[in-house]
């Protein structure tokens, strides 16, 4: 008799994500600013991932900074750049049918997620500048960026993180 197998449809492995490939020689991720235990998972269940704000009451937006120092006061992990490629490698292989599209039409609606778990710097002559992933739903389909940490983060800016037993 076969055994069988289950597959999550809502777990992805991640995958490394090469910053100076991707965004070119000014960039590098900040190890201080990283959380560890989302660079050192092998694979996320989305149907455990949840999607805070972190906004307190009737706060309209803070700045990524502070939403960064809120996740840093909490327990849970903070999903970064591992974690972002494994979605972005789903996505681009499933299309409709990866976990982003799922996210969007089955579950929660969510158009925008970043991931705090990495702080990317791209450092200028005159300066340097700190960013974190994230994807956002356009009518054609997911797209990713980096936002600027000194920007506003509002009521449907989304950071994705998990429970310290993920």
């Amino acid at each position: 008799m076969a055994k069988k197998v289950i597959v999550n449809p809502m777990a992805i492995a991640t995958a490394e994500f090469d910053v100076i490939r991707i965004l070119g020689q000014e960039w590098s991720l900040l190890t201080r600013h990283q959380d560890q235990r989302s660079a050192n998972l092998k694979e996320v269940d989305f149907f455990q991932v949840d999607y805070v704000t972190c906004l307190i009451g009737s706060e309209p937006r803070i700045s990524g900074w502070e939403k960064l120092d809120r996740l840093n006061n909490s327990t849970r992990i903070r999903h970064g750049s591992t974690v972002f490629m494994g979605l972005w490698k789903d996505y681009k292989s499933n299309k409709k049918n990866s976990i982003l599209e799922l996210l969007y039409h089955r579950e929660q609606g969510i158009t925008y997620v970043d991931f705090m778990g990495d702080v990317l710097e791209w450092k200028l002559f005159y300066g340097s500048f700190y960013y974190v992933l994230f994807f956002v739903r356009c009518d054609d389909g997911w797209r990713w960026g980096h936002c600027n940490l000194d920007g506003p983060w509002s009521k449907t800016n989304f950071t994705a993180v998990s429970s310290e037993s993920t």
